[in-house]
């Protein structure tokens, strides 16, 4: 399985016996082909009853001020896992 966004000029490659023979799939989809106004609600239900764990995610976090900081740290490859605050 293969999940996020990848730049709009890359290309891959696929072992075809493999996809073949064991009948894989290949399905591309945007944000998850998720439904906000349904998923949301739901996604803060479980967060607040301690199910969704979101918090333990989190690597770093900048003040608002330090936008610019936490940009250049995911165009590094070195931030996914940032939040910013305010």
């Amino acid at each position: 399985m293969l999940t996020g966004l990848s730049r709009a000029d890359s290309q891959g490659s696929i072992a075809m016996f493999p996809f073949v023979m064991q009948e894989k799939r290949l399905l591309g989809s945007v944000y998850g082909s998720g439904q906000p106004a349904r998923d949301i609600p739901r996604l803060v239900s479980l967060f607040q009853d301690g199910t969704l764990k979101l918090r333990e995610l989190v690597s770093r976090t900048y003040a608002l001020d330090g936008v610019n900081d936490a940009l250049e740290a995911l165009a590094a490859s070195d931030g996914a896992r940032g939040v910013i605050r305010w």
